[in-house]
C-alpha cells in the first residue's frame, strides 16, 4: 500500500476526480458510515479503531482478516483496539483487555481468553464474570493477586470509562467495527465479507487525506477577499501541514487540522468595471 505521503503528492498532481478510487469504490450509508458529530481522535496519526467485544463470534473471525492488514498498515496510521461492552455488567471483559494490555500480555493471552468465552472452553457467569476471569488468568499462569490488583486499578477502570466514551462518540451499536479518523466506520456486515473489509479501511484512509486537503486548502475566505493564487503544496514530516503562495503580499493567517500554521494567500476584491 501507498504511504498518505505518496498519496498526498499523487493527489496534488491529479484531478481530484473518481479516477483516484476507479480501482475500487465505495457507497457512503452502504458499504461505509459517516461519523456525525466526528468522534474524538489523535492528531498526530490518522486513528483506525477497531471494536470488539470478547462475547462478539463474529469479532473472533473478523480478528485474523484485521491483523494481517494491520501489519501492512502505513507508518502515519495509529492502530487502537477499543473492547466493547454493551451493558455495565460485562464491563469486567472489558477491564480484562486492558489489564492484559498493562501486563504485557495481549500477544500471549488474549485470543486463548477470547477463545474461551466463543467455544465454552471456560465456564463463565456472564451476570457476574469477574470471578471466572481471573480463575481463567490464574490457570494461565497470571498471579490471581496480581491480576485482580491491576483488573480494580485506577488506570484500567479509566481505560474502561474512556473506550464507552470512544464507541459511543462512534455510534457503533454492533461489533466488529472499524473507526478511521473519527469521521467514518465500516465493518464486515457493512462491506459484506470479512475479507474485503481491509479494502474499505484503505479506501476510508485514501478519503480522509483527500478530505484534509480540501480543508486544508480550501478555507472560507475573508470578508472581502477572494483566493489569490494556486497554493503550493508543502509537504513536511510526512503530512499535509501547509501550504503558501509567494506571489501576493496579502496573507491570511489560518492553522491546519495538523496543528501546524498555514499560510493562505487572500487578495482584496477589486471592482469590476462597468
Amino acid at each position: 500500500m501507498i504511504t498518505r505521503r505518496q498519496f498526498v503528492l499523487g493527489a496534488a498532481a491529479l484531478p481530484l476526480s473518481g479516477q483516484l478510487f476507479a480501482a475500487q469504490s465505495f457507497t457512503a450509508g452502504k458499504e461505509y458510515l459517516v461519523v456525525a458529530p466526528s468522534a474524538p481522535t489523535s492528531r498526530d496519526k490518522i486513528e483506525v479503531v477497531l471494536f470488539f467485544a470478547y462475547t462478539c463470534s463474529h469479532c473472533l473471525q473478523f480478528e485474523p482478516h484485521f491483523a494481517k492488514w494491520a501489519k501492512t498498515a502505513p507508518a502515519d496510521v495509529a492502530i487502537r483496539i477499543c473492547p466493547v461492552a454493551w451493558q455495565p455488567k460485562l464491563d469486567p471483559f472489558t477491564q480484562t483487555y486492558f489489564s492484559l494490555e498493562a501486563l504485557g500480555l495481549v500477544d500471549k493471552l488474549s485470543m486463548p481468553f477470547f477463545e474461551s468465552v466463543i467455544y465454552q472452553e471456560h465456564p463463565y457467569n456472564f451476570e457476574n464474570p469477574s470471578a471466572d476471569i481471573s480463575d481463567f488468568m490464574a490457570k494461565a499462569g497470571v498471579d490471581r493477586q496480581k491480576w485482580e490488583q491491576t483488573m480494580r486499578s485506577f488506570s484500567v477502570m479509566n481505560k474502561t470509562r474512556q473506550a464507552r466514551q470512544l464507541w459511543n462518540a462512534y455510534q457503533i451499536d454492533s461489533t466488529p467495527m472499524i473507526g478511521v479518523g473519527g469521521i467514518y466506520a465500516t465493518g464486515p456486515h457493512l462491506v459484506g465479507t470479512r475479507e474485503g473489509t481491509p479494502a474499505c479501511i484503505d479506501y476510508l484512509l485514501n478519503k480522509f487525506a483527500l478530505s484534509a486537503i480540501n480543508e486544508t486548502f480550501m478555507p472560507e475566505a475573508p470578508a472581502g477577499f477572494m483566493l489569490g493564487a494556486p497554493l503550493h503544496i508543502c509537504i513536511t514530516h510526512s503530512e499535509i501541514s501547509c501550504a503558501q503562495c509567494l506571489h501576493y503580499r496579502r496573507i491570511y493567517r489560518h492553522r491546519c487540522r495538523f496543528g501546524s500554521p498555514i499560510r493562505i494567500p487572500w487578495r482584496r476584491r477589486r471592482a469590476r468595471r462597468p
